[in-house]
């Protein structure tokens, strides 16, 4: 399996914690990032993918978990952001940085 992420385009990682700290085991649903004029929904398949270095989908009452998360990127023009569905509510990150792509 491979994730497409359309051309032209490349997609970077960054990193990401999350602390549960609640009593109950939260759980991502969903994970959706968008930029470069395009939403792209990643599974906890797709994210199998980075191995130990992928964020987990699963996050234990009281701990703090952390790992790497892709994010579409174009042109560099674009607002890039990653939104969070999980079973403890909604949350986002916005406006990670853009910069220009470099070329010769």
């Amino acid at each position: 399996m491979t994730l497409s992420i359309g051309a032209p385009a490349y997609s970077p990682l960054f990193k990401v914690r999350i602390a549960n700290t609640s009593d109950e085991v939260m759980t991502i649903d969903r994970l959706i990032t968008s930029g470069g004029g395009l939403r792209v929904d990643f599974t906890e398949e797709d994210m199998s993918l980075l191995g130990e270095k992928g964020l987990p989908y699963t996050i234990e009452p009281y701990s703090i978990v952390e790992g790497w998360v892709p994010f579409r990127v174009r042109d560099g023009r674009d607002g890039y952001g990653v939104a969070f569905l999980t079973s403890h509510g909604v949350f986002s990150l916005g406006y990670l940085q853009t910069y220009p792509i470099f070329e010769k």
